[in-house]
Protein backbone atom coordinates (compact mmCIF):
# COMPACT_ATOMS: atom_id res chain seq x y z
CA UNK A 1 0.00 0.00 0.00
CA UNK A 2 1.08 3.60 -0.88
CA UNK A 3 0.64 6.55 0.90
CA UNK A 4 0.67 10.10 0.47
CA UNK A 5 -0.75 13.61 2.16
CA UNK A 6 -1.10 16.56 1.01
CA UNK A 7 -2.70 20.29 2.00
CA UNK A 8 -5.49 21.23 -0.62
CA UNK A 9 -5.68 25.10 -1.72
CA UNK A 10 -8.17 27.56 -0.06
CA UNK A 11 -10.83 27.25 -3.54
CA UNK A 12 -13.94 27.21 -2.62
CA UNK A 13 -15.54 25.16 -5.25
CA UNK A 14 -19.38 24.67 -3.11
CA UNK A 15 -21.40 27.86 -1.45
CA UNK A 16 -20.71 26.03 1.83
CA UNK A 17 -17.18 27.21 1.30
CA UNK A 18 -15.16 23.59 1.05
CA UNK A 19 -13.73 22.46 -1.67
CA UNK A 20 -14.39 19.10 -3.11
CA UNK A 21 -11.54 16.84 -1.43
CA UNK A 22 -12.09 18.37 2.20
CA UNK A 23 -16.27 17.54 1.52
CA UNK A 24 -17.76 18.33 4.70
CA UNK A 25 -14.13 19.83 6.58
CA UNK A 26 -13.40 23.49 6.22
CA UNK A 27 -10.88 24.45 3.17
CA UNK A 28 -8.17 24.13 3.33
CA UNK A 29 -7.86 20.99 5.00
CA UNK A 30 -5.02 18.22 4.80
CA UNK A 31 -5.74 14.86 2.50
CA UNK A 32 -3.97 11.43 3.58
CA UNK A 33 -4.77 9.06 1.01
CA UNK A 34 -3.63 5.54 0.10
CA UNK A 35 -3.47 3.25 -3.16
CA UNK A 36 -3.40 -0.43 -3.37
CA UNK A 37 -3.31 -0.93 -7.30
CA UNK A 38 0.34 1.30 -7.69
CA UNK A 39 -2.05 4.57 -7.77
CA UNK A 40 -5.01 4.03 -10.43
CA UNK A 41 -7.48 4.55 -7.71
CA UNK A 42 -7.10 6.10 -4.22
CA UNK A 43 -8.98 6.09 -1.19
CA UNK A 44 -8.99 9.92 0.40
CA UNK A 45 -9.37 11.12 4.17
CA UNK A 46 -9.39 14.58 5.50
CA UNK A 47 -6.55 14.57 8.65
CA UNK A 48 -8.40 16.40 11.26
CA UNK A 49 -5.60 18.87 11.61
CA UNK A 50 -6.30 23.05 11.78
CA UNK A 51 -6.66 24.90 9.02
CA UNK A 52 -3.54 26.82 9.76
CA UNK A 53 -1.14 23.47 9.29
CA UNK A 54 1.57 23.61 6.86
CA UNK A 55 3.50 20.90 5.46
CA UNK A 56 1.84 17.95 5.85
CA UNK A 57 4.81 14.60 5.91
CA UNK A 58 3.67 11.42 5.77
CA UNK A 59 4.96 7.87 7.12
CA UNK A 60 4.68 4.28 6.68
CA UNK A 61 5.01 1.72 9.80
CA UNK A 62 6.50 -1.44 7.76
CA UNK A 63 5.84 -3.58 11.07
CA UNK A 64 1.87 -3.20 11.08
CA UNK A 65 -0.71 -2.78 7.97
CA UNK A 66 -2.63 0.11 8.09
CA UNK A 67 -0.41 2.14 10.65
CA UNK A 68 0.44 5.65 8.90
CA UNK A 69 1.84 8.83 10.94
CA UNK A 70 1.26 11.99 9.37
CA UNK A 71 3.19 15.71 11.13
CA UNK A 72 2.31 19.07 10.66
CA UNK A 73 3.97 22.50 11.25
CA UNK A 74 1.97 24.29 14.04
CA UNK A 75 2.12 27.85 15.41
CA UNK A 76 3.93 29.33 12.90
CA UNK A 77 5.97 26.43 12.54
CA UNK A 78 7.42 26.70 16.04
CA UNK A 79 6.48 23.14 16.72
CA UNK A 80 5.13 20.01 14.79
CA UNK A 81 2.19 17.98 15.48
CA UNK A 82 2.15 14.23 14.93
CA UNK A 83 -0.94 12.06 14.12
CA UNK A 84 -1.10 8.48 13.45
CA UNK A 85 -3.84 6.38 12.20
CA UNK A 86 -3.85 1.91 12.74
CA UNK A 87 -6.76 2.02 9.84
CA UNK A 88 -5.43 3.84 6.89
CA UNK A 89 -7.01 6.67 7.70
CA UNK A 90 -10.20 6.33 8.67
CA UNK A 91 -9.82 7.16 12.40
CA UNK A 92 -6.69 9.26 13.68
CA UNK A 93 -5.36 9.64 17.02
CA UNK A 94 -5.32 13.29 19.35
CA UNK A 95 -2.17 15.00 18.01
CA UNK A 96 1.10 14.52 20.18
CA UNK A 97 3.42 17.83 19.66
CA UNK A 98 7.09 17.73 18.87
CA UNK A 99 9.41 21.09 19.48
CA UNK A 100 12.63 22.04 21.13
CA UNK A 101 11.45 25.37 21.66
CA UNK A 102 8.50 27.16 20.53
CA UNK A 103 9.48 29.97 20.20
CA UNK A 104 12.08 29.17 17.50
CA UNK A 105 10.74 28.86 13.71
CA UNK A 106 11.67 25.04 12.30
CA UNK A 107 12.10 24.13 8.76
CA UNK A 108 12.93 21.29 6.93
CA UNK A 109 12.04 18.57 8.30
CA UNK A 110 11.70 14.67 7.89
CA UNK A 111 9.47 11.97 9.22
CA UNK A 112 10.36 8.18 8.93
CA UNK A 113 9.75 4.54 10.90
CA UNK A 114 12.27 1.75 11.46
CA UNK A 115 11.94 -1.51 10.45
CA UNK A 116 10.01 -2.21 13.42
CA UNK A 117 7.83 0.62 13.92
CA UNK A 118 9.67 3.46 15.34
CA UNK A 119 8.96 6.89 14.15
CA UNK A 120 11.61 9.51 13.90
CA UNK A 121 11.25 13.07 13.32
CA UNK A 122 13.90 15.44 12.41
CA UNK A 123 14.30 19.67 11.84
CA UNK A 124 16.39 22.88 11.67
CA UNK A 125 15.23 24.99 14.10
CA UNK A 126 16.67 28.54 13.12
CA UNK A 127 18.33 30.51 15.89
CA UNK A 128 17.49 34.07 15.43
CA UNK A 129 19.95 36.52 15.57
CA UNK A 130 20.21 38.83 19.33
CA UNK A 131 18.79 41.94 17.71
CA UNK A 132 16.50 42.10 13.78
CA UNK A 133 18.88 42.66 11.35
CA UNK A 134 17.81 45.71 8.74
CA UNK A 135 15.42 44.56 6.33
CA UNK A 136 17.07 44.87 2.74
CA UNK A 137 14.86 46.70 0.28
CA UNK A 138 15.13 47.26 -3.87
CA UNK A 139 14.20 44.21 -6.25
CA UNK A 140 17.53 42.52 -5.95
CA UNK A 141 17.17 42.18 -1.95
CA UNK A 142 19.47 39.24 -0.79
CA UNK A 143 17.80 36.89 1.20
CA UNK A 144 14.68 37.02 -0.81
CA UNK A 145 15.23 33.52 -2.43
CA UNK A 146 15.96 31.91 0.57
CA UNK A 147 13.02 30.01 0.95
CA UNK A 148 12.52 28.77 4.29
CA UNK A 149 15.54 29.48 5.69
CA UNK A 150 14.70 33.42 6.11
CA UNK A 151 12.02 35.56 7.93
CA UNK A 152 10.55 37.36 4.85
CA UNK A 153 12.98 39.40 3.28
CA UNK A 154 15.67 39.33 5.70
CA UNK A 155 18.89 37.29 5.39
CA UNK A 156 18.98 33.77 6.12
CA UNK A 157 19.61 32.79 9.53
CA UNK A 158 22.37 30.24 11.63
CA UNK A 159 20.03 26.99 12.44
CA UNK A 160 20.71 23.94 14.67
CA UNK A 161 19.64 19.97 13.93
CA UNK A 162 17.56 18.67 16.48
CA UNK A 163 15.67 14.71 16.41
CA UNK A 164 12.98 13.06 18.52
CA UNK A 165 12.15 9.64 18.32
CA UNK A 166 8.80 7.57 19.43
CA UNK A 167 9.49 4.47 21.07
CA UNK A 168 5.05 3.12 21.48
CA UNK A 169 4.74 4.20 17.84
CA UNK A 170 3.76 7.15 17.95
CA UNK A 171 1.08 7.77 21.07
CA UNK A 172 4.53 9.90 22.49
CA UNK A 173 7.65 11.61 21.49
CA UNK A 174 10.96 11.41 23.50
CA UNK A 175 12.86 14.45 24.27
CA UNK A 176 14.09 16.23 21.57
CA UNK A 177 17.81 15.64 21.19
CA UNK A 178 20.17 17.98 19.16
CA UNK A 179 21.96 16.12 17.13
CA UNK A 180 24.43 19.00 15.36
CA UNK A 181 27.49 20.04 17.87
CA UNK A 182 27.10 23.48 16.99
CA UNK A 183 24.90 26.07 14.75
CA UNK A 184 25.43 26.00 10.79
CA UNK A 185 25.93 29.68 9.63
CA UNK A 186 23.46 31.20 8.11
CA UNK A 187 23.31 30.07 4.34
CA UNK A 188 24.77 31.80 1.39
CA UNK A 189 21.53 34.23 0.25
CA UNK A 190 19.83 32.41 -2.79
CA UNK A 191 20.88 29.17 -1.53
CA UNK A 192 17.39 27.61 -1.71
CA UNK A 193 16.99 24.45 -1.58
CA UNK A 194 17.67 21.33 0.51
CA UNK A 195 18.41 17.59 -0.73
CA UNK A 196 20.25 17.06 2.80
CA UNK A 197 18.25 16.85 5.51
CA UNK A 198 16.46 13.16 6.34
CA UNK A 199 16.09 10.67 9.09
CA UNK A 200 16.37 7.13 8.68
CA UNK A 201 15.89 4.21 11.01
CA UNK A 202 17.05 0.43 12.13
CA UNK A 203 16.39 -1.42 14.88
CA UNK A 204 18.80 0.22 16.72
CA UNK A 205 20.40 3.49 15.37
CA UNK A 206 18.55 6.74 14.03
CA UNK A 207 20.53 7.96 11.38
CA UNK A 208 20.43 11.65 10.41
CA UNK A 209 21.75 13.92 7.57
CA UNK A 210 21.21 17.60 7.09
CA UNK A 211 23.23 20.97 4.68
CA UNK A 212 25.91 22.72 7.46
CA UNK A 213 27.89 26.11 6.37
CA UNK A 214 30.60 25.75 9.37
CA UNK A 215 33.20 24.45 6.71
CA UNK A 216 32.31 27.72 4.70
CA UNK A 217 30.52 26.45 2.00
CA UNK A 218 27.02 24.36 1.80
CA UNK A 219 28.51 20.54 2.74
CA UNK A 220 26.52 16.94 3.89
CA UNK A 221 26.82 16.50 6.87
CA UNK A 222 25.59 12.87 9.36
CA UNK A 223 25.09 11.42 12.45
CA UNK A 224 24.50 7.97 13.87
CA UNK A 225 22.17 8.06 17.30
CA UNK A 226 22.17 5.09 19.30
CA UNK A 227 18.37 5.01 19.96
CA UNK A 228 19.15 4.67 23.84
CA UNK A 229 20.49 8.10 23.60
CA UNK A 230 16.50 9.16 23.08
CA UNK A 231 15.18 10.09 26.95
CA UNK A 232 11.53 10.02 27.81
CA UNK A 233 10.44 13.01 27.99
CA UNK A 234 9.68 14.13 31.52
Amino acid sequence: MLAAAFKTGPTSLFSDGNNELCGSAPAPCVIFQTTRDSGVTWSRHVVPVPATATGPMVAADPSKPGHFAVAVGMNGNTQFDVYETRDSGQSWSKPVTVTEDASKRKSYPWLNYSPTGVPGLMWRSIQAPPSPPPAPSGPSAPGAAAGRLSFGNQQPLPYNIWAAVSRDGGATFSEPLKVSAADSPAGRPGAAGDDYSNIVLDRDYAYVGWPDWRPGERQGFFRAIPLSEFKAKR
